[in-house]
């Protein structure tokens, strides 16, 4: 998140600069932060993916 802050405007950026940027993990919806938050699961999901096919009774035969 934090490579992110400099995307935003000044007045946020000090808001978040000033509370350890715990906050901005809640509000900041800039693109290239949710990019890669979508990147991130996006490798979770295929790194789980035998636990994710069998919590929703799927299976592959790959």
């Amino acid at each position: 998140m934090a490579p992110h802050l400099g995307a935003l405007p000044a007045p946020p950026r000090a808001v978040f600069s000033r509370t350890g940027g715990a906050l901005a993990s809640y509000l900041l919806f800039e693109s290239g932060y949710t990019r890669d938050l979508i990147a991130l699961g996006y490798r979770d999901a295929l790194a789980r993916r035998d636990d994710a096919l069998a919590f929703f009774g799927t299976h592959t035969d790959s």
